[in-house]
């Protein structure tokens, strides 16, 4: 039996908790099309809430999504950099801001067409080329490189045969985790800020219950710097009619390669946008679902394995830091 002054204890942390500061960097497209940038206190989410626009990139619309992780956020240097679609030009882009003084930075770099820039994942430094990112041209090649945002040079790392699934950044190890697939399976490789390869991990499902089957995933991988874990979105099938799929977190187990599922579900047949660990040394991950038009912010505790709390939002998020 817990006893009152644990209970009371808890609370008293989690009152804590909550009273810290935990506003976000946020990216939606708006009603034009038009990429925003914004922030968002993920703490204090109430019904229909909506984040503060800072920024609107007019002609330009944000072209990333859970599967691609196509932006990422310097918690170091207050730089966010993302993938693009260039409206007059009609051709992908990467674009940097300073959410210091809210303007865009650096050079617009252009992608070639044929070509997919994505995986992306800051090391959290100042350094030159701190953006790493994973390509691919549709020919079965990934294309591990490091990016300096500022001049648009790069310095490859590595060459996969494979698709990629995600990409994580160990802020404790500094090491870029790349999740893809092969014919061989599911597998994560982690890279030193050298470029040579630290470990690869071959990963399956170890807890699914049994009227589940996998479907889909992983995607929109994230690293938890309190749990010091990686944490990955799969797709589960139900076998109960209308057989609707269902979105869950897992958590990927380094040393015996075991995907294991948490209580974070989503509602049936609803996507996710985005997803990300609370960066303040707080246990919390947020994220984003949507079915439509209708939006919904989502906050997790691994600590109790359970949904704290959901609220529907305002605001069309597709990616949080």
């Amino acid at each position: 039996m817990i006893k009152a002054l644990t209970i009371f204890a808890l609370l008293v942390c989690l009152s804590f908790t909550f009273a810290q500061d935990t506003t976000g960097v946020v990216i939606w497209n708006d009603n034009n099309n038009d990429t925003v940038i914004g922030t968002l206190d993920y703490t204090n989410v109430v019904q229909n809430a909506n984040a503060a626009a800072k920024i609107t990139l007019s002609g330009y619309t944000y072209a990333g999504n859970a599967h691609t992780q196509m932006s990422a956020y310097n918690y170091n240097t207050k730089q966010i950099s993302f993938v693009a679609f260039d409206v007059k030009n009609n051709q992908e882009v990467i674009l940097t801001v300073s959410t210091n003084t809210w303007t865009r930075v650096g050079t617009i770099l252009t992608i070639q067409p044929g070509n997919t820039w994505a995986g992306f994942q800051y090391d959290q430094t100042s350094n030159p080329n701190n953006l790493i990112t994973t390509g691919w041209n549709n020919q079965g090649t990934l294309f591990v490189a490091r990016l300096n945002t500022i001049t648009g040079t790069y310095v490859m790392m590595d060459t996969i045969q494979g698709d990629f699934k995600g990409c994580s950044f160990d802020t404790t190890l500094q090491q870029y985790n790349l999740a893809f697939v092969n014919i061989s399976g599911l597998f994560v490789q982690s890279y030193n800020m050298a470029g040579a390869i630290e470990n690869s991990v071959a990963y399956k499902p170890v807890n699914i219950a049994s009227r589940f089957s996998f479907f889909d995933g992983p995607f929109s991988m994230i690293y938890h710097p309190k749990y010091n874990i990686n944490m990955v979105t799969v797709s589960l099938q139900d076998s109960y009619q209308p057989r609707p799929t269902v979105n869950v977190l897992a958590y990927l187990y380094s040393k015996s390669g075991g995907m294991s599922i948490t209580s974070m579900a989503f509602k049936p047949n609803y996507g996710v946008t985005s997803v990300v660990a609370d960066q303040n040394g707080n246990g919390w991950v947020y994220s984003i679902s949507n079915i439509a038009d209708q939006y919904y912010f989502y906050t997790f505790s691994p600590y109790n394995n359970a949904v704290w709390k959901v609220n529907s939002i305002s605001t069309p998020i597709l990616a949080l830091f």
